[in-house]
């Protein structure tokens, strides 16, 4: 198990199609690149390319801070359209985790004194909770990505 999984929630995850790759890369493109909603749910946000995907979902009001992200690539698998890669949260919301996990000891060591130092701590449990529970596969942000990804990818 790697140390983002275990601290960040980071997982694998693969869509399957029976579209070729340069189809599939040009339908995320495409949905990606819509800039609006036309019912008001969440849009797909990024950019897709045969060597790299990066998606998240967005809407045009409320940013999520820990919102899921998938980074990946397309590849052939025995005929079969795979884009393989890893949900996970975005750089961002990772270091403000990990700042103020660090500032807990820190304020303590360095004479912040004990309730300064149990304050920041517990923003820091709260964050990694929070993290936690955005960041997993039964999520209903990641579910929601997902669904998103093999919506659009799907043959048509």
């Amino acid at each position: 198990m790697s140390l983002f999984r275990y601290l960040f929630g980071d997982f694998p995850a693969a869509f399957r199609t029976t579209l070729p790759i340069t189809s599939a890369v040009g339908e995320l493109a495409a949905a990606s690149d819509r800039s609006t909603s036309s019912d008001g749910n969440p849009q797909l946000r990024g950019y897709a390319t045969v060597n790299e995907v990066i998606l998240w979902e967005g809407g045009d009001i409320f940013i999520h801070p820990f919102r899921p992200y998938f980074h990946g690539s397309f590849l052939q698998d025995q005929g079969v359209t795979v884009l393989s890669g890893v949900i996970r949260a975005d750089w961002r919301a990772k270091a403000w985790c990990a700042v103020t996990g660090l500032a807990g000891p820190i304020a303590l060591v360095f004479g912040g004194g004990l309730t300064r130092a149990l304050g920041v701590t517990a923003i820091a449990v709260a964050s990694f909770l929070m993290l936690r529970l955005s960041i997993h596969p039964s999520s209903r942000l990641v579910r929601s990505l997902a669904t998103q990804i093999e919506t659009t990818i799907a043959g048509k």
